[in-house]
């Protein structure tokens, strides 16, 4: 199962629970300091929602509490449903986590003294698998959607594949509007037009316009024979860049081809700059 959740009973204690204990909760310790939790956990096993709905309502009425209402039923239904290797989408303004469950719910009569003094009925073990990942990057459309639904949780059976979908996008760092691909599309196609289509000149001038781009003063292409008198053998430069504003200059040795450049254009670059 899939469930989406949101967190508004005991925000506070549940919240730091979840995060540092990874116990995920939900209200209802009337029931527990009723009695009625092993029964109510039991009533899962074999009642569908609607028959649990019902039994919930006539439960509430035995115990004279009127919040034990059809819709509140679903919400404790769903939880109590969990099983191990199920994954839980908790929604948080701006920001969702994916948990897997690694248990079975339980009762707070279980638990400890400090959980006890809270409306905290129900836990459940879980483990992190990503948090604080940020809804607007990684959700799509129809998830983000689904994530708005203001009641205590949502089954999200149906949105499967779009939950698989934004866990592997996690796993590679890739938002679902990730300008990855096209920016890598683009550099492909830039790149094979400047080594089929260019030649060194032109390569060269192309060096020369993008340093002025990102603010070179003055880039200019030097003289082909005017070189470093101290090192003439060597000594070559195709392009040299003054940044006036930060004080710096960048001595470009262009070579026109794919792959990496041998030792001798980087003597010709140091031969000139030395």
């Amino acid at each position: 199962m899939y469930l989406m959740y949101r967190i508004s009973n005991e925000s506070n204690i549940s919240k730091k629970l979840l995060k540092k204990v990874g116990l995920l909760s939900i209200g209802w310790y009337s029931i527990v300091e009723s009695g009625y939790y092993d029964e109510v956990i039991e009533k899962i096993n074999y009642l569908n929602k609607y028959e649990f709905s019902k039994y919930f309502m006539e439960l509430g009425q035995k115990l004279n509490y009127d919040s034990m209402t059809r819709n509140r039923s679903y919400f404790l239904y769903n939880f109590l449903r969990l099983r191990p290797s199920d994954y839980v989408v908790v929604a948080e303004s701006g920001v969702f986590n994916i948990y897997k469950v690694v248990g079975t719910p339980y009762s707070n009569s279980k638990s400890t003294d400090n959980i006890r003094r809270y409306d905290i009925g129900f836990l459940v073990k879980v483990e992190r698998v990503f948090e604080d990942v940020p809804r607007s990057e990684y959700l799509t459309s129809r998830l983000n959607s689904a994530l708005k639904f203001r009641g205590t949780n949502l089954v999200l059976d149906d949105w499967e594949s779009d939950i698989k979908i934004v866990m592997k996008n996690i796993e590679k760092k890739e938002p679902v509007f990730s300008m990855r691909p096209i920016k890598n599309n683009i550099a492909k196609r830039v790149h094979e037009h400047i080594l089929k289509k260019l030649d060194e000149n032109q390569f060269e001038i192309l060096i020369k316009e993008y340093l002025r781009k990102i603010g070179s003063s003055e880039p200019k292409i030097p003289s082909k024979q005017k070189k470093n008198s101290r090192n003439d053998s060597i000594a070559d430069i195709d392009v040299i860049a003054p940044f006036n504003k930060i004080g710096a200059i960048i001595y470009v040795q262009a070579k026109h081809h794919d792959g990496v450049s041998d030792r001798y254009g980087i003597e010709q670059l140091i031969g000139y700059v030395l």
